[in-house]
């Protein structure tokens, strides 16, 4: 019996030894990539507002290392489950059945892994030409497609130890796809050349996720299937698509305010904020509840990331709201939809997505039009808040903070705060791009974390810059994983023929607009906001210029309603988030939320029907 468990022992050790190198090697690689995005997009703000001059190259490098760091995503999301999937399929099967999807999911992830592998080589190998500012070859932008696929084959075959899943189990998932690729490429005909390339992509996308596929694979998929069995398009050209779609410098902005967000976080910064916030707010009923409103609203000018705001927000707030004799429920709730703040006043990622995809909306107007919204939004969670400790007898009013601790907060939390003034002010006025404005963000946050609070530890800095970068590596690579399929649609006209079938109905537009609030709001349920904004956003497009609407205003109309979704069952990814960290059920936040809920609501058709909400305070700066 020894003997043989010597052999299973070796293994299970050689599983954890390769895992661990790839961790470390992965999280590392993310980091230089990161760290030279960053440091480069710097210098070329240094040199233009403290030199007056300018580093042709510091864009062409900073874009090539971004895109190096979205390839490899494909490998990151391996990295503790990071890739983003939900399974509707899986709560109702059987033990045996959920290990006979899992297997399919997994080949489905195998399949595509594959073929973005072979289109990376292919195009790799034909690509000519140099950047025109670095004059290195035009393959670099494409060259880590396939060396991240390979590493994340290297992963799918050692995953699982925990799951049960036997490295034999893990390389013959591999083996059939690699035999699904190259069957499907050699067949004499396409299996579906008389089916429209569109549906076989949406069939194939709707099926992989509901199946449980991580998303950006699902998408993916979705294409790869597409180009194999249609022949419409070549698989090798969904990589220069990818690359065009994400390739942005306007993208950039992402990295450096996530960034910032983590400098604030590992430079005690937003510790200063919650002390404001308990200042301003903690006096009133309900006040450790509010304060998590007023928290979440003031982080929601720092990092732009719901995700991020719901994780330290929850570890921070929500234990001590339970000592005060708030249910775990509730807390948690309360944190989850507060969240969404983050993406709805500026500096928002969401925001950043949307606008590098519809040319028509500019950055700078979407965040100023995002400001009152997200006080709105603020105002009537902290009604509810009220009004539910009132029947439920929650936490009552205390000592109002004297005027000298208020001044004396809001001192210690200023220089934080100042970092809105310098992306939105700056923005406005013309004084720098939202690039040049995320990267000031990233270098203040610096400067404040090691020298004003001297709080950096180098251990926890190399570390939350890592988680970081693996961040901004899904988040990239989600948005590459959209464009081609995206690309499928707009070529067969799916946009212009839904705005025309819905222009026939003959609707009011106040109706109209109701639908498509409630079609948004269905969609952020089920489809993350990342992913639902990248799908929706072209596709609403041509019904929002028939109905004559602001392009800023109907921007924050998709991005609101997709942000409530994300709170909202079946899927309320950051309500999951936040139990998870709390260590509750779900459906117990989820019980709680009906109150939340409503209010947001009224929020929402006050701004989808009145945009001056969105749009005057642009014309008032004007």
């Amino acid at each position: 019996m020894e003997g043989t468990e010597r052999p299973v022992e070796r293994m299970q050790d050689l599983r954890g030894r390769i895992g661990a190198g790839l961790d470390a090697g992965v999280g590392a690689l993310a980091f230089v990539l990161l760290a030279i995005t960053v440091i480069t997009a710097l210098a070329g703000v240094v040199s233009r507002y403290v030199f007056n001059a300018s580093f042709t190259w510091t864009e062409e490098l900073s874009v090539l290392t971004f895109l190096w760091l979205v390839f490899l995503g494909i490998a990151a999301g391996y990295r503790k489950g990071g890739h983003l999937s939900f399974s509707l399929i899986g709560a109702s099967l059987s033990d045996r059945g959920r290990r006979i999807l899992g297997v399919g999911v997994d080949v489905v992830v195998a399949f595509t892994t594959i073929s973005i592998l072979i289109a990376g080589y292919d195009v790799v190998s034909v690509i000519g030409g140099v950047s025109p500012a670095l004059d290195w070859p035009e393959y670099l932008k494409f060259v880590m497609a396939p060396v991240a696929c390979g590493c994340a084959l290297i992963y799918q075959a050692v995953q699982g130890e925990e799951q049960g899943k036997s490295v034999i189990r893990n390389l013959a998932v591999i083996v059939v796809g690699v035999a699904a690729v190259v069957a499907i490429s050699n067949l004499p005909s396409p299996i579906f050349a008389s089916v429209s390339p569109a549906l076989v992509a949406l069939i194939a996308l709707l099926a992989s996720l509901a199946a449980g596929v991580p998303v950006p694979f699902a998408f993916l998929f979705a294409v790869a299937l597409t180009a194999q069995s249609t022949h419409a398009i070549p698989l090798p050209a969904t990589i220069p698509v990818m690359v065009n779609g994400v390739g942005k410098f306007v993208l950039l902005a992402i990295p450096f305010f996530l960034a910032a967000g983590y400098l604030m976080t590992s430079g005690g910064i937003t510790d200063r904020l919650i002390r404001f916030a308990i200042a301003l707010v903690g006096h009133m009923r309900a006040g450790l509840a509010q304060v998590n409103v007023v928290n979440s609203m003031l982080v929601g000018g720092i990092s732009g990331s719901s995700g991020a705001d719901v994780a330290s927000t929850t570890k921070v707030l929500v234990p001590e709201m339970v000592k005060r004799g708030y249910s775990p429920g509730f807390s948690c709730a309360l944190t989850a939809m507060a969240s969404i703040m983050p993406n709805v006043i500026p500096p928002s990622i969401a925001m950043l997505i949307y606008a590098s995809l519809i040319p028509q909306v500019s950055v700078a107007k979407l965040f100023v039009a995002g400001i009152v919204p997200g006080l709105l939004i603020a105002a009537t969670l902290m009604v509810a808040n009220y009004i539910v400790a009132v029947r439920r007898g929650f936490e009552g009013g205390g000592r109002r903070a004297p005027l000298r601790e208020i001044v004396a907060s809001f001192f210690s939390a200023a220089p934080a705060l100042m970092l809105v003034v310098i992306i939105v002010g700056g923005m406005r006025f013309g004084v720098v791009t939202v690039t040049e404005a995320g990267a000031l963000a990233v270098l203040w946050a610096i400067f404040l974390g090691a020298f004003v609070y001297r709080a950096y530890n180098l251990r926890r800095f190399y570390d939350d810059m890592v988680a970081c970068a693996l961040d901004v590596a899904m988040i990239g690579l989600l948005i590459a994983a959209t464009v081609p399929i995206a690309w499928v649609m707009v070529a067969e006209r799916l946009p212009q023929q839904a705005a025309t079938w819905v222009a026939g109905l003959s609707l009011d537009g106040w109706i109209l607009l109701l639908i498509v609030n409630a079609f948004l709001l269905l969609s952020g349920m089920i489809l993350e906001t990342m992913v639902g904004i990248l799908v929706f956003a072209p596709l609403l497009l041509p019904l929002s210029n028939a109905l004559g609407l602001d392009p800023h205003h109907f921007a924050i109309v998709v991005i609101v309603n997709l942000m409530i979704g994300a709170v909202t069952p079946p899927v309320g990814m950051l309500v999951y988030v936040s139990t998870s960290i709390a260590g509750i059920a779900p459906r117990t936040a989820f019980a709680e939320m009906t109150p939340f809920l409503i209010a947001s609501g009224l929020a929402l058709l006050v701004l989808t029907y009145f945009p001056v909400v969105s749009l005057g305070l642009w014309r008032l700066l004007s």
